[in-house]
């Protein structure tokens, strides 16, 4: 039986992130190649991003009448110091790129992310990494549009740098 490709996720180097399969009726599974998960025959797995290499997964599921199913996951690394930040996303609920995190590659620490509508208003705002924007302020649904951000963090050698953009929103 054919499977489904999954939605790509990238991980900052170092760094682990828990990937999961689809609902499915399986009751085996088998990740391959069998390397970087915290477990290969479960539909839930811890990845450690800790070389500098993608990953391709194929994950066969068998059912109880021993039907496979063959799916794929790739895992991107993100490898080069700096900050990676999307240019839009799709904050409607469906499971893909339903929230904008920046990342923090190589460097220290993060001091602040924020993100302002087109009247200056501050929307978002965090000084914790690995927080998200889900596209909401005060809980109400943001319009289709350009925002803009400022990233603030500290490089290893402790050096305050910033960076400015903009993000879209895309219904």
């Amino acid at each position: 039986m054919a499977g489904i490709r999954y939605r790509e996720i990238t991980v900052p180097i170092n760094e682990s992130r828990v990937i999961k399969i689809r609902d499915t009726v399986g009751s085996i599974y088998n990740w391959k190649p069998q390397i970087q998960l915290s477990n290969y025959n479960s539909p839930v797995a811890e990845f450690f991003a800790n070389n500098s290499n993608d990953v391709r997964y194929l994950i066969d599921i068998t059912d109880k009448n021993t039907c496979i199913t063959t799916d794929t996951f790739l895992v991107q690394i993100l490898k080069n110091p700096g900050y990676y930040l999307p240019s839009a996303f799709t904050p409607n609920g469906d499971g893909l790129n339903d929230v904008i995190t920046p990342y923090i590659v190589g460097m220290k620490s993060l001091k602040g992310f924020s993100i302002f509508n087109r009247w200056g208003n501050r929307v978002f705002y965090t000084t914790k990494y690995g927080e998200s924007w889900d596209g909401k302020y005060g809980g109400t649904v943001q319009p289709v549009g350009v925002f803009a951000w400022i990233l603030e963090y500290y490089a290893t050698d402790d050096k305050l740098v910033t960076a400015k953009g903009t993000i879209t929103i895309i219904r």
